[in-house]
């Protein structure tokens, strides 16, 4: 079993100048929990920005009624500020056995897949795709 054979290709993404509001919107809209920020012009990852990374990133009184002008203001800010870099990734044609053993030993629920030496995006394999995988094998055991 490989990475290519179940990670997610047709990826929404950003690029580092985007703002914290792009992104929930476009998680909101999507219903998704990632999204790799790219480089327009060569799609080259750079990181990745989850809804946990913008839930740190937010006040904890936004969209409440306590909420105050400076947490608007985050909204604003670019996604470059609130990324994580340095970012565990891996190729499509690893070993989805080695790559399960990455999200438990680093407790991550997304890998950006790359190709070549410009890391170029070309999948994501996200918990929710082993989850799938997990429930297609399931279901062809064979009931006692």
């Amino acid at each position: 079993m490989l990475v290519s054979d179940y990670m997610t290709t047709n990826l929404l993404t950003l690029t580092p100048e985007h703002r914290v509001y792009h992104a929930l919107e476009l998680m909101e809209q999507n219903d998704i929990r990632h999204l790799p920020i790219v480089d327009a012009g060569s799609n080259r990852l750079l990181g990745i920005v989850s809804d946990r990374d913008i839930k740190r990133h937010l006040n904890h009184s936004f969209d409440t009624d306590n909420e105050v002008l400076n947490d608007r203001l985050v909204m604003l800010t670019p996604l470059e500020e609130i990324m994580p870099t340095g970012l565990l990734t891996t190729a499509a044609s690893e070993d989805l056995l080695n790559v399960l053993k990455t999200f438990l030993q680093h407790k991550i629920s997304a890998i950006p897949v790359v190709k070549g030496s410009q890391d170029e995006l070309v999948g994501l394999l996200t918990t929710h795709d082993l989850l799938e995988l997990f429930m297609e094998l399931l279901s062809q055991q064979p009931e006692d």
